[in-house]
């Protein structure tokens, strides 16, 4: 058994489908898949070269950048 899974298939035991949805005992760190804005862009930048948009897909590019440039840390939040 991996060592992964360990601490999920002990709390497992614990669970109980009468919270349905996420109770205390329920997250584990198998539960939660994280996707970075940035990966969104870089991805969205990726489609538009392939159906030949190679302005949007810089537009997209130089999102990423200017987010990883601001130095308040709130990127678009503005």
């Amino acid at each position: 058994m991996p060592i992964k899974t360990a601490f999920y298939q002990a709390a497992e035991a614990t669970t109980t489908e009468a919270y349905e949805g996420w109770a205390a005992n329920q997250s584990t760190s198998n539960g939660y898949n994280a996707i970075r804005y940035a990966d969104i862009l870089l991805w969205a930048a990726e489609v538009e070269i392939e159906v030949g948009s190679c302005q949007k897909a810089e537009d997209y590019v130089n999102m990423v950048r200017n987010r990883a440039a601001d130095q308040t840390g709130l990127g678009s939040y503005l």
